[in-house]
Order: C-alpha cells, then sequence, then structure tokens
C-alpha cells in the first residue's frame, strides 16, 4: 500500500498420504493407511515504523482433515537496525500434526503446538559476524504412548541460548569460528511416563575451529575440537526415570585442502585424531540375567576415527575457487 504497510494474504494445503504393512506372525499382511489434508489462511502484515524499525503482525488459520478443528496461529516480530547492528523479537504459535506412526494408530491426535519466544542480536561488519539468541518454548499437545494406548497429553519446554562467532580478520590469514548452545529441555511425549530430558539432547554444545592459509604451498589447514556434554540415559535397574547421563562427547578434527590448479582442489580430513571413545547411550537386555539385574551395554559409533581424502575437478569455468579467498 505504501513504504509503511505491506501486506500479503495467500491459501495453502498440503496433502500427506502413509501407508505402513507387515506381516505378523501366522497371520496375513496387515497394515493400515492414512491419507489427510492441511489446509491454511495466512495473513501477513509488514510495517516499516521508522527508518531503523520494522515489525510484523501475522495469524495462519490451519485446519487438518484429521479432526476438522481450525486453529489461529498468530505471531509477531520486531527488528532494530543500529548500522551494522540488528535487535529483534519474535512470538508466535507453532504446530504440527504428530509422526506418521503415531497417527496410523489413532488418526484422532490433535496437532502438536508450541509457543515460542525469541531475541536475538546479529551484527556483521569487517569480516566479524556475531550472532546471539535466547528463545523459550512451551510445548502442549504432544503425542504419547503408554501401554498401547496414543493420546495427545504430553507437554513441555525448552529454554536455552544460541552464540555464534566468526573473524576473518584477527590475524593475518588465520579464520576462527566459535558456536556455543545451551539447551535444557524436558518433555513428557513419546513412552515417557514423566517429564524428561529427551535422550538425543544435552545441555551444553561447543565448537571451535581454526583454520589458516599457507600461501607457500596453497594449502588451509584446519582444526576444529566438538564437545558436548553427556546425554540423558535410563537404566531400568535403578528406580526412577533417566537418572544418569554418559560421559561427555569430545572429537577433535583435522583437516587439509590443497589447491593444485585453479581447477583442481585436494582435500583430506581426519575426525577425532586421538581416538577417544565416545559413548551415545546405553542399551539394555530386555530380561534380568543371573544376578536379578537388567545387563547393559554401551552404544558407540561404528569407528571411532574416520579419515578421507578427495579430489575435486572443476570442468567447467575457469576457476574451482576463488584464490583470493581460499
Amino acid at each position: 500500500y505504501s513504504n509503511l504497510y505491506k501486506l500479503t494474504a495467500g491459501v495453502e494445503s498440503m496433502l500427506r498420504r502413509d501407508t505402513l504393512s507387515y506381516r505378523a506372525p501366522t497371520t496375513n499382511i496387515t497394515g493400515g493407511e492414512i491419507s489427510h489434508g492441511i489446509n491454511s489462511l495466512f495473513l501477513l502484515n509488514d510495517f516499516n515504523l521508522s527508518s531503523n524499525l520494522q515489525g510484523n503482525v501475522s495469524a495462519r488459520m490451519e485446519q487438518t482433515t484429521l479432526n476438522d478443528g481450525w486453529r489461529l496461529l498468530p505471531r509477531a516480530s520486531l527488528t532494530y537496525k543500529m548500522s551494522d547492528f540488528y535487535l529483534s523479537a519474535i512470538a508466535g504459535l507453532y504446530q504440527q500434526l504428530p509422526e506418521n506412526s503415531f497417527l496410523l494408530r489413532n488418526p484422532t491426535l490433535s496437532a502438536e503446538r508450541c509457543w515460542q519466544y525469541i531475541a536475538g542480536a546479529y551484527h556483521e561488519a569487517k569480516g566479524k559476524t556475531f550472532r546471539l539468541e535466547a528463545y523459550y518454548k512451551k510445548y502442549n499437545g504432544l503425542a504419547t504412548n503408554l501401554n498401547n494406548m496414543y493420546a495427545s497429553d504430553g507437554y513441555g519446554s525448552s529454554k536455552g541460548i544460541d552464540l555464534f562467532l566468526n573473524d576473518r580478520e584477527v590475524l593475518k590469514n588465520l579464520e576462527y569460528m566459535l558456536a556455543y548452545s545451551y539447551n535444557d529441555s524436558h518433555r513428557k511425549y513419546g513412552d515417557y511416563p514423566v517429564e524428561a530430558m529427551p535422550q538425543y539432547a544435552s545441555k551444553h554444545n561447543l565448537s571451535l575451529a581454526f583454520k589458516y592459509w599457507v600461501s607457500g604451498i596453497r594449502s588451509t589447514i584446519g582444526i576444529t575440537n566438538r564437545y558436548a556434554s553427556g546425554r540423558p540415559y535410563h537404566n531400568p535397574n535403578e528406580e526412577g526415570f533417566m537418572q544418569h547421563t554418559t560421559s561427555a562427547y569430545n572429537s577433535l578434527d583435522f583437516s587439509i585442502s590443497f589447491l593444485l590448479s585453479k581447477k583442481i582442489i585436494i582435500h583430506s580430513s581426519a575426525s577425532n585424531i586421538l581416538g577417544r571413545n565416545n559413548v551415545y547411550n546405553y542399551t539394555y537386555s530386555s530380561s534380568r540375567g543371573g544376578d536379578g539385574a537388567f545387563a547393559s551395554s554401551p552404544v558407540n559409533a561404528s569407528r571411532n576415527s574416520f579419515f578421507m581424502i578427495g579430489i575435486f575437478i572443476t570442468l567447467s569455468g575457469n576457476t574451482a575457487y576463488d584464490v583470493s579467498n581460499f
């Protein structure tokens, strides 16, 4: 309508179909099929409140043919710009249907909903990039499966921060990158009898990478260290649920890329060069042993370390890479 206001509206429809078939012992092939649609109307209002402040107020009406319920999903955001620095805030309601494996067993499950609140800061100038984001998410209507009873009575929350730093100007020919995330997540979903931290989650995740350009041999040498705090797991030999965490994950990786010619790059990398034995989880036997306990075994990667070397040849154009940025 003007430089101060823009309106966007539209409709959307997604069709989904999933089939499950299996052969049970001494029976014929059986299974199930689910076909459904997700229909929505959306309206977005963008405002230029000032030369430095932009806002958005939007709404989405969404309906699934499985439960025929229409739901209003409101969302809003603000962005403030100061030279090469940005501040932003976002709040909104989002939803998605449960996994198809759940819907095949109970097609009347409701959509899983999440209120999200996000605040962030972003800066990029003179070879430096900085991002910081804090968030809080509240879940309800999560799909659960307890004693083969599929319901939408799960809930949970997640809060944390994400930090990213990248600097290509700190020293000549040197670039570093730091990424850190903190996540405190608890959910009652799936086969969880109580609210707990999901097994796939780790509270602290850190990655620190350095790349150095050696002009004499036309190569980039990289070193990366990746760390993650332990993941929760359930020990059936003890009271409670998800009572323990694995040891921390750590991997020191090395790489080198050699510019053989304008159109040929030779790249090699090695992961976990210290050979650390990382444990991701523990599995337990389905029955008690002679000592009355469930035997356990750690879940590890198939190999502690991995090495690769590749030759990349560009068949079109004049160069494989901009050497000034290599």
